[in-house]
């Protein structure tokens, strides 16, 4: 799957009605998000790193606006789909 089909996925998943993130991620990921926030610079690093905070602190709604705005950088940015970024958008498709 090219980074661009990870991020048409991704972005079927979350614009989805029925998103929960409780069917994709549990607290055995947040490894994944930690290794691909280690990765990362800048704005992807400090978005992703606010996805984690709120997963951390159950804040449903307010993950699924983190990960949208995640996910309107990488539509822009497809080169940060990589290494462990690219395996976290994998456990949402």
């Amino acid at each position: 799957m090219t980074p661009q089909d990870k991020i048409s996925a991704l972005d079927r998943v979350v614009n989805s009605e029925s998103f929960n993130i409780a069917n994709h991620i549990n607290e055995s990921h947040y490894t994944l998000f930690e290794k691909a926030i280690a990765e990362l610079e800048n704005e992807p690093k400090v978005l992703l790193n606010e996805v984690l905070d709120a997963l951390k602190k159950g804040e449903t709604l307010n993950i699924q606006t983190k990960l949208k705005g995640l996910l309107h950088y990488i539509k822009q940015h497809p080169e940060v789909v990589t290494g462990p970024l690219a395996i976290l958008i994998d456990l949402f498709t």
